[in-house]
């Protein structure tokens, strides 16, 4: 009888089986729904099958793509990404890609991307990428970001022609700005002047032709800074003749000693100071400057400096030039120091001081040098940085023109993921042949491994049986769906629980669903000697072959009729 139901139990599990391993290649794939907005997934990641990722398109785009990084630890995903930007999840290399198909009608604007298997027990960290064109808004920033770029560049360079090294590396620059205002990874389609993978020797002369009236206003400006330069080295170099004059030093010192008893005379004093203050001698070289700012700063600094220097100079050569009147006598200012005793100044002293006022004397080439400056700080230098300004107005006008048609592919960054990180337990149900019992017993048991396992993965396509090993071995713990017990009014074996025995073993996993399995069944069994009730612990080795838990209901069903 114990024969019969076993070759029936072992039929209905084989049935059972079939359809078990029928099921991974027939199952649909796992969809897998991601957030592009807030960088999530929508459930833990699956491992050993390929999935689905599925989301809304974003807006405008043809095409979206998914990179993945994978480690053992979250805290080297950051070196894996530096170490392999396209990503490293899949062997081979590959990008997987949804495409806008012409003429293919999507489901409500959604994209849904096959991506190969993933490792159990792994951290990822995927990027997101799609391709979208140009937007105003974005030309419109990268027109400023031009502005910038080149400004910064051609300021903080000398002047003349550009090289190729030096044009290669603004090349390079605009296009990281291009990249950077529309947020793009990189960019797939654009002018020749802005794709990278044109090399620079082909776009050369166009783009150092569109560079020529900016060149142009660079240069204007190295002039002009050139000869302002020059004409505040020419003033200096008067004023130190000036101040290395020993009568013009008397002059200051009488002046100065004179005002601190007379406050109507502090602004005769002060005129005279002017020789040994200087004027903008203590201004910045505007060769130094950083850029437009920096020199607005100067010159707004520069305009009070010799506007102030030119009214005590004026004022200066005014006095001395009342030295002397038309008859010779000592001017009214100059008088007492002509008659005090001893005299500071005499007839000669008073007429080198009213030369140095005259047309061609040193304060008046002091003042000629200073009105110099003036234009250039009032007039010279604001136009200038307005044509400068224009230029670079007009190259940006030019490149964003360029970029409107231009498409681009930029993305998101996915927060850390994990797949499963728990070890698999399964419920199979078995049939066992123990030739200590000379008899089959049937089982239900649990299954359990040492590294989590997807089961909807053909064991087939995940390597050989050595790289599958992990996923096929497993220990067993069970219990016997029937009892092993002895029938009779003193049975030498006895059940461990009720009518059941414990089952002990480990096993392979051959196919999806099938097993074979190697233990031990543990009963209780009574001495030998008839005089004694003493029971003990026995133990028997059996061999079986064990099913999914999806047939485990089938085997409790049967053994529930014994």
């Amino acid at each position: 009888m114990r024969s019969f139901l076993a070759t029936l139990f072992a039929a209905l599990f084989a049935a059972g089986a079939a359809a078990q391993e029928a099921a991974p290649g027939n199952a649909a794939f796992t969809v897998v729904e991601v957030h592009l907005a807030s960088r999530t997934f929508e459930r833990t990641l699956p491992f050993d099958v390929p999935f689905v990722v599925a989301g809304p398109v974003p807006e405008g785009a043809h095409l979206v793509e998914i990179r993945c990084w994978g480690a053992r630890t979250a805290h080297d995903l950051d070196a894996a990404m530096a170490t392999t930007p396209s990503g490293d999840c899949w062997h081979p290399a590959t990008t997987p890609t949804w495409n806008r198909v012409p003429g293919v009608e999507e489901e409500a604007g959604r994209f849904f991307i096959a991506v190969p298997r993933l490792e159990a027990e792994h951290h990822y960290r995927f990027r997101f990428s799609w391709d979208k064109e140009v937007s105003e808004e974005d030309a419109a920033a990268f027109n400023l970001a031009v502005r910038e770029v080149l400004g910064d560049f051609f300021w903080r360079r000398s002047f003349g022609d550009l090289d190729a090294a030096e044009g290669e590396a603004l090349r390079r620059s605009l296009v990281a700005a291009l990249a950077t205002v529309t947020g793009a990874d990189r960019i797939v389609r654009t002018d020749s002047l802005f794709d990278a993978t044109v090399p620079f020797a082909e776009i050369q002369d166009r783009f150092f032709v569109s560079l020529q009236g900016l060149l142009e206003a660079e240069d204007r400006r190295h002039d002009r800074v050139e000869r302002y330069v020059a004409a505040r080295e020419r003033l200096k170099g008067v004023l130190l003749a000036l101040r290395a004059d020993p009568v013009m030093t008397r002059w200051r010192t009488a002046i100065a000693a004179l005002a601190a008893a007379n406050p109507d005379l502090a602004g005769a004093a002060a005129e005279a100071s002017v020789i040994g203050d200087g004027v903008g001698e203590g201004l910045r070289d505007p060769r130094a400057l950083g850029g437009e700012e920096g020199l607005e700063e100067f010159l707004a600094a520069a305009r009070d400096v010799y506007a102030d220097g030119g009214r005590r100079l004026d004022g200066l050569a005014a006095t001395l030039g009342g030295a002397l009147r038309d008859d010779g006598a000592p001017g009214d200012l100059f008088l007492p120091f002509v008659e005090a005793d001893p005299p500071t100044f005499d007839r000669g002293d008073l007429a080198h001081l009213q030369s140095l006022a005259a047309d061609g004397g040193s304060l008046a080439r002091a003042r000629t040098q200073v009105a110099i400056l003036e234009q250039y700080v009032d007039t010279s230098f604001p136009d200038l940085l307005a044509y400068r300004r224009e230029a670079l107005a007009e190259v940006a006008a030019a490149y964003e023109t360029l970029v409107r048609t231009s498409l681009v592919v930029s993305g998101s960054t996915s927060g850390d993921f994990a797949t499963q990180h728990k070890n698999y337990v399964s419920f199979d149900g078995g049939l066992a042949w123990a030739p200590g019992l000379e008899d089959f017993v049937t089982y239900s048991g649990t299954n359990i491994y040492l590294r989590p396992v997807n089961k909807e993965a053909p064991l087939a396509q995940l390597g050989s049986f050595r790289e599958t090993l992990g996923r096929r071995f497993a220990f067993t713990l069970g219990l016997t769906v029937e009892g092993v017990a002895e029938e009779g009014p003193r049975p030498t074996r006895q059940d461990l629980f009720g009518n059941q025995s414990l089952v002990l073993g480990a096993g392979l996993r051959v196919t999806q669903s099938l097993r074979l399995t190697a233990g031990a069944l543990v009963f209780r069994q009574r001495g030998r000697n008839p005089l004694s009730d003493d029971v003990r612990l026995a133990v028997t080795p059996y061999v079986a072959v064990s099913f999914d838990v999806d047939v485990a209901p089938l085997l409790n069903g049967i053994g529930s009729r014994f």
